[in-house]
């Protein structure tokens, strides 16, 4: 059998409509010597360096190159307009062995997870753990029981949709609320300034993030 891999790049449009895909092949080819793209259009492909004419196959009507070696070393560039379906795992006539992609996304889209992968890195569901779930659930927690349900309420919110983000506070929102609990409980005096103090600076600290 053909033994190939492919290193997969995606980039998603701006508007989130389809992607611009960049794929590396490579491995052997032993009982094929045509290599289509069932998915997309296909627009340009270099085997060895070498740009490669395109055609399309007389049976399938698929557009794709005849390969001449054994040994693949090609790239291909193509475009799958509908990023709203399913995402082919392959996209080409051969299967592969190993299958590897990168997804690049536009400022203001965020990867929420990837089913039918062995692993996914950096998705917001795989950020998750059991100390970021428990952070959130007592920090909410604490909000709520401070002030009213709705504000608890609101936090959850606020944090469910920052975890993650790069500079995201996580510990600021501890010492203010203990800062708030403990303006509840103390005397007027030197200690409650001090904490009044500490209390603006995490604050401003807070509201710059």
């Amino acid at each position: 059998p053909n033994r190939l891999s492919v290193e997969r790049q995606l980039w998603l449009d701006l508007d989130g409509q389809g992607y611009t895909v960049r794929d590396h092949l490579s491995g052997a080819l032993e009982r094929s010597w045509r290599l289509d793209l069932l998915h997309g259009e296909l627009g340009h492909v270099a085997v060895g360096g070498v740009d490669q004419l395109i055609t399309t196959a007389p049976a399938s009507g698929a557009r794709g190159v005849e390969l001449r070696q054994g040994g693949l070393d090609a790239y291909a560039e193509w475009r799958l307009d509908d990023a709203r379906g399913e995402l082919p795992a392959v996209a080409w006539s051969e299967n592969v062995e190993q299958l590897g992609a990168d997804l690049y996304l536009p400022p203001g889209w965020q990867l929420l997870g990837a089913s039918g992968a062995d692993s996914v890195s950096d998705s917001w569901l795989s950020r998750w753990d059991l100390f970021a779930l428990f952070f959130v659930l007592v920090i909410a927690v604490a909000v709520a029981k401070l002030d009213r349900w709705a504000w608890g309420v609101l936090a959850l919110l606020a944090l469910l949709l920052a975890h993650g983000e790069p500079h995201a506070p996580r510990f600021l929102w501890v010492a203010m609320l203990l800062s708030i609990a403990l303006l509840q409980a103390l005397p007027a005096g030197r200690f409650r300034q001090l904490v009044r103090a500490f209390l603006a600076i995490d604050q401003r600290l807070l509201y710059g993030i």
